[in-house]
């Protein structure tokens, strides 16, 4: 789908996105030249960078889940004229189909969870989801 990606410990998130996409000059400061983000991390700090670089009439989806109340200058969003939306991800309908499913043993559940982790093995846990290779579902067992 042409997705490009930025590793911010590496680079700033607009000199990436420079690299990718080019820039355009936006009342006299160059910009990236997207049109369009996604937020998936719900990290605070890439929200004000996109907002700080964002070029006029861009979108941004937020699908991330925030934990805490994020500033945001309306001032910008109107002046740029940023189109900002919002995604949960699953509908009320989603959620019902799946219990069903549970429910009526379409699936086992058990097949899903591929790999199980115990507490003091979380790191080995979080890289294999991250490696997603051979993976469905990894699970970190708390209850020893």
């Amino acid at each position: 789908m042409g997705a490009k990606t930025v590793n911010t410990k590496e680079q700033s998130l607009a000199e990436g996105l420079n690299a990718h996409y080019g820039t355009v000059n936006v009342y006299g400061n160059e910009m990236p030249n997207v049109d369009g983000f996604v937020d998936a991390a719900g990290a605070l700090i890439l929200f004000e960078q996109v907002m700080q670089i964002v070029k006029p009439h861009a979108r941004i989806a937020i699908i991330a889940v925030y934990k805490h109340e994020v500033p945001i200058s309306l001032a910008q969003v109107m002046s740029k004229e940023v189109k900002i939306i919002g995604a949960s991800g699953y509908t009320h309908e989603d959620i019902v189909k799946v219990v069903a499913h549970i429910n009526e043993k379409k699936t086992p559940i058990a097949t899903m969870v591929t790999q199980v982790y115990k507490l003091n093995e979380i790191q080995q846990a979080f890289e294999k989801a991250i490696e997603a290779n051979e993976t469905i579902k990894v699970v970190v067992d708390l209850t020893e």
